[in-house]
This record gives C-alpha cells, sequence and structure tokens, in this order.
C-alpha cells in the first residue's frame, strides 16, 4: 500500500523493562526506514504522541520545569547522568515519530495498520509489505476493496498535508491539486474517423454526428470503429471512479482542482482549434456528467507538445522541448509533488466488462489483475522532472495556475 499508518498506544511508554525497550527499538528503526521513503503516517487519536514524549523528558530533567513553555519552544536541556539512557530513548522516540507524516483526530475513524503497545512488533513482513515501490493489482480482489486498501490511504495523506500546512503556518504546502496524466485518453473518447467507409462526406457525417450526441448513448450506435465502446469504458471506468472518491473528500480537506492532461487525439490533431475545443467540450461532457452540482468543476486540458519549447537564445531555433508524452500515466498530488504515482495502464486500471458505469455497484467492478501501480522516486525518475518542469513553466496549460 503507498502508506503504513501507525499509532501509539496510550500509555504504551510508561514502565518499559528492558525486553520491551528492545521491541520498542526494532520498531523505531522500521518506522525510520518507511519515514526514509516518506510511507510512514503516524495517527494520534487521543494524546499527540510528541507532546507525550516532551512532557516525559522534561519530567525526568526536572519535575518543577513548566511544561507548556518546554512544548513551545521544544527545547529539553539534558543535566543528569542518571537518567541519560531513558532520555536517549524517548528523544530517540521523538525524533523517529516526528519524521513521519501525522494525523491528527479525536475519534476511532481509521483502523490504523499497527498499533503500538508495550510488546508487540511490527515485523520484517509488515516493513517489506509498505516500503515497496510496486503495488500490484492483484492485492486489490475489487474496486471496492481498492477504493478502501488504496484511495483510503491517498485521503490521510491528504488530509495529513493539511493539518501540516496549518501547523507550519503555510510554509509547508498542503496537497490542493490532483492532476491525472494520461495521452490516449483523449483518443480512446474520439472515435477513429478513418474507418469510416467512403468519401469525405461521409467521414465529415460521422464526425458531425458524434459532436451531436452524448458519448454513453452514441457510443453503442458506432459500427465503424468496433474498439470504440470498449475504449471508452476503459477510460470511463477508472477516471469517473478518481472523480467519485475526490468529489467526496470532506470540503475542509478536498483539493480544490481536479485537472486531466492529456494529448491533443490524432483525429483531429490538424484541425483549427475551434473545433478541437468542440471535441474538448465533448470529453467533458462525457467525464463529469455525474458529478455532484455543487463543486467546483474539474477541467480537461489538451497539452500541444510544440507549444512546450523554452527559449535558450535570441534565434528562431534556440529552444529546447522537454516535454515527451511517451509513457505518461500517472496521478500527481500537488504542485509541489509531494506523491506521483504511475500506473501501467494509466486510468485504464478497471475491467471494462461491465453494461454501464455505476459508482454504486463497485463490489462487482473488477480491477485489471496484470496492471502495477508505481511510486515514483523523485530523484531518480525522469517523468518526475518533465511533469514538475511543466509546473513551474507551464503552468496555465496544466490548470495549477487559473
Amino acid at each position: 500500500m503507498p502508506f503504513a499508518t501507525y499509532s501509539i498506544k496510550e500509555n504504551s511508554l510508561d514502565g518499559l523493562n528492558v525486553e520491551n525497550k528492545k521491541t520498542f527499538k526494532k520498531f523505531i528503526n522500521s518506522i525510520n526506514e518507511l519515514n526514509r521513503k516518506k510511507r510512514a503516517i503516524l495517527i494520534n487519536k487521543k494524546d499527540n504522541i510528541l507532546e507525550v514524549l516532551l512532557k516525559k523528558l522534561v519530567e525526568i530533567e526536572n519535575p518543577k520545569i513548566n511544561y507548556k513553555k518546554v512544548i513551545q519552544s521544544q527545547d529539553v536541556s539534558y543535566n543528569s547522568n542518571d537518567s541519560l539512557l531513558e532520555r536517549e530513548f524517548l528523544l530517540e522516540c521523538h525524533d523517529c515519530f516526528n519524521s513521519s507524516l501525522k494525523y491528527s483526530i479525536s475519534n476511532d475513524e481509521i483502523n490504523v495498520d499497527f498499533e503500538k503497545n508495550d510488546n508487540n512488533q511490527f515485523n520484517d513482513e509488515l516493513l517489506d509489505e509498505y516500503s515497496k515501490d510496486i503495488i500490484y493489482a492483484k492485492e486489490f480482489k475489487t474496486v471496492f476493496d481498492f477504493e478502501n486498501k488504496f484511495l483510503r490511504k491517498l485521503e490521510i495523506f491528504i488530509k495529513a498535508s493539511f493539518q501540516l500546512e496549518k501547523k507550519t503556518k503555510g510554509f509547508r504546502k498542503k496537497i490542493d491539486s490532483i492532476t491525472i496524466f494520461h495521452k490516449e485518453l483523449s483518443k480512446y473518447l474520439v472515435p477513429d474517423f478513418g474507418r469510416v467507409k467512403g468519401g469525405s462526406d461521409e467521414k465529415k457525417l460521422c464526425m458531425e454526428e458524434f459532436l451531436q450526441n452524448d458519448i454513453i448513448d452514441y457510443r453503442k450506435k458506432i459500427s465503424y470503429d468496433w474498439n470504440y465502446l470498449e475504449n471508452t469504458k476503459k477510460i470511463e471506468a477508472g477516471t469517473k471512479l478518481l472523480l467519485d472518491w475526490w468529489s467526496n473528500l470532506s470540503d475542509e480537506f478536498k483539493p480544490k482542482k481536479f485537472n486531466i492532461i492529456t494529448d491533443i487525439p490524432y483525429q483531429i490533431k490538424n484541425k483549427h482549434y475551434s473545433i478541437q475545443n468542440k471535441y474538448l467540450k465533448k470529453i467533458k461532457d462525457f467525464l463529469f456528467k455525474d458529478l455532484k452540482s455543487n463543486l467546483k468543476k474539474p477541467d480537461v486540458f489538451f497539452l500541444n507538445r510544440d507549444e512546450l519549447k523554452i527559449k535558450t537564445g535570441p534565434g528562431v531555433k534556440d529552444f529546447y522541448e522537454f516535454w515527451d508524452w511517451t509513457h505518461k500515466k500517472h496521478v500527481a498530488f500537488g504542485e509541489d509533488l509531494p506523491l506521483l504515482i504511475y500506473s501501467d495502464f494509466g486510468v485504464e486500471f478497471i475491467d471494462p466488462d461491465f453494461d454501464e458505469f455505476d459508482n454504486s455497484n463497485k463490489k462487482d467492478l473488477k480491477i485489471r489483475q496484470n496492471n502495477k501501480f508505481l511510486l515514483v522516486d523523485p530523484k531518480r525518475d525522469t517523468d518526475f522532472e518533465q511533469i514538475n518542469r511543466l509546473y513551474k513553466e507551464f503552468p496555465k496549460k496544466c490548470g495549477i495556475l487559473s
């Protein structure tokens, strides 16, 4: 799964014996490994464990010290040699937990993956499970299962970012945008008019009919492109699932922007932009039709690679083309890209073997089992570099800057 959620059981740090402390240190080592990959989310339920630890550190140093002032400064000095090992242990715990992403709740709305008590252990199997970069679709039996195990973790990740921005007073940015990058999305939602039998008049008639009709109904009537019905279902299911998930996030934590970036369909590549915009509107109407009316509408952008040129000199040919559409099948979170997920099939991760897509029948929809989701390493991945540059150099073209 993309993240491991963990919590520290109340009073579990009280009166630890030597053996219990060993298991706690092993647990800390595991969480530190997840922290290194930014995969651990500390769930604070009742008491904030960081404040509990600071309080214990202060009490060890001097029971008469004003704890509230220390909490504000988070500065603890150490003078007593008698409790050195205990202080080092508590400080090690504090540093580890403070390095995790954090989300505080006032109830038990989240079932954490692991709750640490005074003697249980975060074993190697759990560490392997949550530190892996590739998540195989075979881990999800149905779309409902995928939503509970995968999308639910992304929701917690988003909520943690909102709390972090508030705590740091804007220094750390919340995740306020979700962007799908899928080159073929637009191509699959426009019929292949090149298969129309006859001349240019027949082709023109089919193009006009497409623009005049609703895709959901008209796709069943198209006979010249026998792949079109299945292609639209492949795009429809995954995209609408993600849109439905986003739209149902609480208003307090919902990212304001949901954008879809796709290539100009080859069927209309050479058409005037006014014609291209008509097809763009058809795509938006199809994907966003069932969304709640009170939502700020998501958006779709045709991204023209020829318009993404960075000048390198005064000459006409002095420019650099950085964007490559090859294998762009990602979901990007936040303008600073704290999380980028690659999917082998892009949004086509749901089996298109259904009559009509309905978010109420998620238990019946299947995940395509040969898909994989990759948590992208920002330091090594070229696609990350290109998307990051796109956001910085051309924010308007991808909806980051309105």
